[in-house]
């Protein structure tokens, strides 16, 4: 087992990447922490993982209120005295230009995205000893290839991109190692809807997957998988680090953009 002994905190767990990550975590033999805004997903994942023959312990959190954010890792302390590995997944996508997005919109978008992740990480870090820890950050492709009318998600997860390297420089010392994940369009609850609008017309959805070079989507699976590389001993030099998992999306020339519906 890859993460045997090792404790770690996943937010957004209660779904989607999150979801996957946690429950890949738990059957590499790491104990977990699950931290989600919605009660009844959050606790079904502790009890599968309990079920299992695991560790695991749901956390009500809104990462975008502090008070949250310190009630989980104090109860992570009070639990496993440590922390190892934490997960920022938690995450909301919000479509609209910067003409038609509102400012409570804006706000929140980057109250999720970008500043839960700087109060996850400035309330987990005390909690990494002397031995250090990772961090991983769940970003997107947006950063690196706009997508029409995403544009407060774009602008958040690239500041996530920001935030993760300024982290790395400045707790590298602490042997605190920090990378970002950037899934591209992954099939999750949170891609629901536009997957099933593009499936509409089996026409669309085959340029649609031809616009990745492996012609296929990713599942959540996919990220969690590159997730645990992150988290395990394997990646001990790696920090600062961007691992794209899109099935070539980015590289190709052949964009799909304006395929995807609104």
């Amino acid at each position: 087992m890859r993460l045997r002994g090792k404790v770690a905190i996943v937010t957004g767990s209660g779904s989607g990447i999150g979801l996957a990550t946690a429950e890949l975590f738990a059957c590499e033999g790491a104990r977990l922490v699950i931290a989600d805004v919605d009660p009844q997903l959050g606790k079904c994942v502790e009890v599968g993982i309990l079920e299992r023959g695991g560790d695991a312990l749901f956390v009500l959190t809104d990462v975008a209120r502090e008070e949250d954010v310190k009630r989980m890792a104090a109860a992570t302390a009070s639990r496993y005295g440590k922390v190892d590995i934490l997960v920022n997944s938690a995450g909301i996508a919000v479509a609209g230009n910067a003409l038609q997005i509102s400012e409570e919109v804006w706000e929140h978008c980057m109250a999720v995205n970008l500043k839960g992740v700087w109060l996850c990480s400035k309330h987990v870090i005390p909690l990494m000893g002397t031995e250090g820890g990772g961090i991983i950050n769940i970003a997107s492709t947006h950063p690196f290839r706009a997508q029409s009318n995403y544009f407060p998600y774009a602008v958040a997860k690239g500041g996530l991109l920001a935030l993760s390297s300024s982290l790395a420089v400045d707790f590298g010392p602490r042997h605190i190692r920090v990378n970002s994940v950037c899934p591209g369009f992954i099939d999750t609850p949170m891609n629901h809807e536009l997957l099933s609008k593009l499936k509409e017309s089996p026409e669309r959805y085959e340029e649609f997957l031809a616009a990745h070079p492996l012609r296929c989507l990713g599942e959540a699976e996919d990220v969690a998988h590159a997730c645990v590389f992150l988290a395990s001993d394997e990646s001990r030099f790696v920090t600062g680090a961007t691992l794209i998992v899109d099935g070539g999306r980015t590289v190709y020339g052949h964009f799909f953009g304006d395929m995807i519906p609104s």
